[in-house]
């Protein structure tokens, strides 16, 4: 399996070749003419090719090069083909390439490659899916959160559940709520543990329990994170406003 970021040096021609994964070749010194299901270019710095999954290409470097190739990008969803082999690159995208070379040696599972790999997502003219089949997949994540908000989810787990990888799970979840999937669970056992203070006698813990924290400690804290405020302070406003009301 290739890394997922790799600085590389093109040489001469290679044969006609495919991958099983997307990949995103962009020159930072050099050139180099690449050629993807009939369409041909040469590309420089500020330019990247985009090669879709099982799309044959090859290429020809006549001068040196280094390249900056990405594979296998989570936030571009394999199954779907770049309308465009060629594109060229905002200032900002050429500026990051400037941050990705350093990451060439890291290990493929380092904590960094995921953040750095999804910022590409908002700098490249990647293939998007329709929103339709995109609302699909985040209704169902939505769904079992919903439906089971006290279960210990992992966010492997829940990727697994609806087909996706875990970075292409976060991707949806950021783009459409605004929030990671971790993010939207605690979201929702805030709710759940405004609800029961609002309307039963339990004890924190009893509440804490019900919404899928570990005890009474991890409930204040999430409340004091969000609310700047503990549970009882929260529950004794609520009923000053009936009071009042």
């Amino acid at each position: 399996m290739r890394k997922p970021i790799e600085v590389i040096s093109y040489q001469s021609t290679a044969p006609d070749h495919h991958h099983h994964h997307t990949q995103i070749v962009m020159p930072i010194s050099g050139e180099l003419t690449l050629q993807v299901e009939r369409q041909e270019a040469l590309i420089t710095k500020g330019q990247a090719c985009l090669i879709s999954k099982e799309f044959s290409h090859t290429h020809y470097a006549q001068l040196t090069n280094r390249c900056v190739v990405i594979n296998a990008l989570p936030s571009w969803n394999h199954e779907l083909p770049s309308a465009s082999a060629f594109v060229t690159l905002t200032p900002i995208a050429q500026q990051y390439l400037d941050f990705l070379v350093h990451l060439d040696g890291l290990d493929p599972y380092h904590p960094m490659l995921p953040q750095a790999m999804n910022m590409l997502e908002h700098m490249l003219p990647l293939p998007v899916e329709s929103l339709t089949h995109q609302d699909r997949r985040l209704s169902q994540a939505k769904a079992l959160l919903e439906k089971d908000f006290a279960y210990p989810w992992t966010m492997t787990e829940l990727a697994q559940k609806v087909h996706l990888s875990q970075s292409q799970l976060s991707v949806l979840f950021k783009r459409y709520l605004g929030l990671t999937p971790k993010q939207y669970l605690l979201k929702l056992r805030l709710e759940k543990a405004q609800y029961h203070l609002t309307t039963t006698k339990w004890s924190l813990e009893q509440i804490a329990e019900k919404v899928g924290l570990t005890d009474a400690n991890a409930l204040i804290r999430l409340f004091q994170q969000h609310l700047q405020l503990t549970p009882r302070q929260y529950q004794s406003q609520h009923l000053d406003r009936l009071k009042h009301a």
